[in-house]
């Protein structure tokens, strides 16, 4: 269940990092930026983009830039959306996988007290096991280790001299 949660946890930063993302781009060119002159709407009403007064002042040539601009960032909208979806509903199977699956209604089911009560005490009493096993083993390699050295003192080397 850890493998689980890692990776559930993991899906959940990148789908935030998508939507996070997704924002400041958005945020950063909500709108399309025209030959009109302006990066930003003015409140005089000269741009047609922002609901201007004087609609029928543009030439068509602008007005047509000024919606293909426009279609070029749906378009770019759409595609930060479609990627931030697609990173959630990864995130959502995650997070089915973690829980008891989805109802009718798309929801997600939480995993039954009694069931995560059992899989604690499981692994619970996996640990103990483990525990007193890898005891048992440190006691293993201290008497080896302790006779290896008497053994290793115990030899006599002649001098060199």
């Amino acid at each position: 269940m850890t493998a689980s949660i890692a990776v559930a946890e993991q899906l959940l930063a990148v789908c935030v990092e998508k939507m996070r993302d997704a924002l400041q781009a958005t945020l950063e060119d909500a709108l399309p930026e025209s030959e009109l002159g302006a990066s930003a709407p003015s409140n005089t009403g000269d741009l047609v983009a922002w609901g201007g007064a004087h609609a029928n002042d543009i030439p068509d040539t602008l007005k047509q830039r000024l919606e293909w601009e426009q279609g070029v960032e749906q378009q770019r909208v759409g595609s930060i959306a479609a990627a931030v979806q697609h990173s959630f509903q990864q995130l959502k199977a995650a997070v089915v996988e973690l829980g008891g699956g989805v109802n009718a209604s798309g929801e997600v089911i939480d995993v039954l007290v009694a069931e995560l009560d059992y899989s604690i005490e499981r692994i619970s009493s996996e640990r103990s096991r483990l525990g007193k096993l890898m005891v048992e083993y440190y006691g293993e390699a201290e008497r080896l280790a302790a006779a290896i050295e008497e053994e290793i003192l115990s030899i006599k080397v002649p001098s060199l001299k």
